[in-house]
C-alpha cells in the first residue's frame, strides 16, 4: 500500500488520508465512539522525517498518528482546558500552541509549561519554519506580535495599528491567518489575512504599521499559504473564493475556479507544483498550481477543517507510466480485434408497429368522407 499524500482533519474528528496515485481515500477514528466528538481542529508533523502526525482536538489534547502503521501512539493532554486551537507546531520534543482564549503555551526541554498572554482573543498562531522558536499570533481585536519562546515577558515585536479613518474612528482589527517568509533572523517578513477581506504586508525592520494593504473581494479572508518560491501567495475566503496573489505586484493573479463553501484549510506541496485545499463543501482539490486548473477532486463526507500535504513525490514513476502504456495498448488491441469481427444481422421478423393517435383520426376522417361520397352518388 501507497503511503497517503495528503492527511485531513474533520470536524467529525475523522482523520482522512488521501493517496492520489491510485485516487483512494482512508478513515482513521470513530466517530459513533460518542455523541459529539471533538474536531481535529489543528495539525502539524513531529520531524522533518513525516512518519508521525500531531493532531490537535477541540479538547485541547494532541495526539500522535503513525502514518506507517495508521494508528495513534501516544495521548498528551497538558494543554487541556486552554481552549480551542488556533495553532500548534512540535519541535524536538516539545509542543507549541495557541488557543482562542489568547493563551500561547509551550513546554520546554525540563518539561515545565509555560503560558503567555497574547493580548486578547487569538483567531491564529504560525512558527518560523526556519526558526520554530520564533511565532506569531494575532486576532480579533489583538494585533499582530512576534514572540521569542527564548524570551517570553515581551514581544520582540508588536505592530501597529493604521490610522484612524475619514471620520476619526479607529480601524477595526481581525486577523485570521498568518504567514511568515522563512528566514534565520529575527525579524521575518510576515503576510496576514483579515476578517475585513485584507492582505497586509510586514517587515519589522522597516516600520510596524503594514507596509503594504490590498483589498481583495467583499468576503471574509480565513485561510492563506505561501508558494515555495515565496513570491506569492493563495488566499481563501468564507465564499469559496480562493486567489493567487502576487506579494511584489499587490495585485491577484487569478482564480482557482470549483470550491463551494468557506475555504479553511490551503496547503502547497513543496516540489510538485500543486496546492490543496479543504473547507466545509466537504471535497478535497487538488489544483495546479501555475495553471491554476484542478487536478484532483475528492469527497470525504464531513466538514473539514486542516490539511497537511506529503512532501514525497506523487507523480508516477516512469515503470508506472510504462505499465499504463502496456495496458493502453492492450486495450486498442482488444477493440481492433472487436473492429474485425462480422456483425450477424437479426434475422426474425420485426413487429409491426402499432398506428399512432393521429393516424387514427385520419383513417376515420377518410371512412366518414367515402360514406360522404357514396350518399351523393
Amino acid at each position: 500500500m501507497n503511503p497517503c499524500n495528503i492527511w485531513i482533519g474533520s470536524q467529525l474528528g475523522i482523520l482522512k488520508g488521501v493517496q492520489l496515485k491510485d485516487n483512494s481515500t482512508s478513515s482513521y477514528g470513530d466517530c459513533k465512539a460518542s455523541d459529539n466528538p471533538p474536531e481535529i481542529l489543528s495539525m502539524c508533523w513531529t520531524d522533518s522525517y513525516e512518519k508521525e502526525i500531531c493532531v490537535g482536538f477541540q479538547s485541547g489534547s494532541i495526539k500522535h498518528f503513525n502514518t506507517d502503521t495508521c494508528s495513534y501512539t501516544t495521548n498528551w493532554n497538558e494543554f487541556v482546558g486552554k481552549g480551542q486551537f488556533t495553532g500548534l507546531h512540535h519541535h524536538n520534543g516539545c509542543y507549541i500552541g495557541c488557543f482562542d482564549s489568547g493563551k500561547l503555551c509551550y513546554n520546554s526541554e525540563n518539561s515545565n509549561l509555560t503560558e503567555i498572554n497574547t493580548g486578547g482573543q487569538t483567531s491564529r498562531m504560525t512558527v518560523n519554519p526556519l526558526n520554530p522558536m520564533l511565532v506569531a499570533t494575532g486576532g480579533k481585536q489583538n494585533n499582530l506580535k512576534l514572540w521569542d519562546l527564548s524570551k517570553p515577558k515581551e514581544a520582540v515585536f508588536k505592530a501597529k495599528n493604521m490610522p484612524n479613518d475619514s471620520l476619526g474612528l479607529q480601524v477595526p482589527v481581525w486577523i485570521t491567518n498568518i504567514a511568515i517568509l522563512p528566514c534565520n533572523h529575527q525579524q521575518p517578513e510576515i503576510i496576514t489575512v483579515s476578517k475585513y477581506h485584507k492582505i497586509q504586508v510586514y517587515d519589522p525592520r522597516a516600520q510596524r504599521r503594514p507596509v503594504s494593504v490590498t483589498e481583495l473581494g467583499n468576503s471574509p479572508l480565513l485561510s492563506l499559504a505561501l508558494e515555495p518560491e515565496q513570491r506569492r501567495v493563495i488566499v481563501g475566503d468564507n465564499k469559496g473564493t480562493m486567489t493567487l496573489f502576487d506579494l511584489k505586484s499587490k495585485r491577484p493573479v487569478g482564480n482557482f475556479k470549483g470550491c463551494t463553501g468557506s475555504i479553511r484549510s490551503i496547503a502547497c506541496h513543496p516540489s510538485e507544483n500543486a496546492i490543496a485545499a479543504c473547507g466545509l463543501d466537504r471535497h478535497l482539490r487538488v489544483f495546479d498550481l501555475e495553471s491554476r486548473q484542478p487536478r484532483y477532486k475528492f469527497y470525504l463526507k464531513s466538514k473539514l477543517n486542516s490539511l497537511l500535504f506529503h512532501s514525497q513525490s506523487f507523480k508516477k514513476s516512469k515503470r508506472e507510466r510504462g505499465t499504463t502504456a502496456e495496458n493502453d495498448d492492450n486495450d486498442s488491441e482488444l477493440s481492433d480485434v472487436w473492429d474485425e469481427l462480422e456483425v450477424i444481422e437479426d434475422s426474425l421478423p420485426q413487429k409491426s408497429k402499432l398506428p399512432t393517435f393521429s393516424q387514427k383520426n385520419d383513417a376515420k376522417s377518410q371512412k366518414k368522407e367515402d360514406k360522404v361520397k357514396q350518399l351523393g352518388k
